[in-house]
């Protein structure tokens, strides 16, 4: 062995001897990939988010508000949920808002409503049929002073209001209820007694 291989020979001996374990090297190519250490971070983040969000946001992740339907964005859902249990000496079982009140005021009405489905043919009345019960009528008349008169439209949202229906199976359709061009139509009447007021 010549001086040259022996050279060599003692260089990798002592790369050998004090060489680093794999978990540093592993460590050590980590911190040099800035976007690992970018990547870790917002991992780090969400973790952290995912732990105390229950602390910082007093909303159950597990409610759901079906009862509400579908709205547009940006539209603010009640401080209410669906089904609200309050019994003497128990803990209300309410939107976690009110728990922290000392008083709350409930203002109880009871809503009913029927739904009338209308459909035009040849610009005309066709058919008027009352969705409780598949009841064909011959004719719909509804006052909005007693009852409110509310468009359903697609997917349970209400739309438009009316004073005043009144349709007879064969008259011209009234402009101003068929609009766009619409060939049906679904009308929602409510009906609501009195009001009353539960302190609890």
């Amino acid at each position: 062995m010549d001086a040259q291989q022996k050279a060599r020979y003692d260089q990798a001996l002592k790369e050998v001897s004090y060489g680093q374990s794999l978990s540093r090297e592993a460590l050590r190519r980590l911190l040099k990939n800035h976007l690992a250490i970018l990547g870790a971070f917002f991992v780090l983040a969400l973790a952290l988010a995912c732990l105390f969000a229950p602390l910082i946001i007093n909303q159950s992740p597990t409610r759901q508000n079906g009862w509400i339907g579908p709205q547009a964005p940006g539209y603010k859902h009640p401080a209410v949920i669906s089904n609200n249990l309050f019994k003497v000496g128990e803990e209300a079982q309410t939107y976690p808002g009110l728990l922290k009140a000392n008083n709350v005021v409930i203002k109880h009405q009871k809503l009913t409503y029927s739904e009338y489905r209308i459909v035009l043919k040849d610009n005309l009345i066709y058919s008027i049929t009352q969705r409780e019960g598949a009841l064909h009528l011959e004719e719909l008349s509804l006052d909005g002073s007693k009852n409110r008169i509310k468009e359903r439209l697609f997917g349970g949202r209400l739309g438009r209001s009316f004073q005043k229906v009144s349709l007879k199976l064969g008259m011209k359709a009234p402009e101003d209820l068929f609009a766009d061009n619409k060939k049906v139509l679904i009308l929602r009447s409510y009906q609501s007694d009195s009001p009353q007021l539960i302190t609890t």
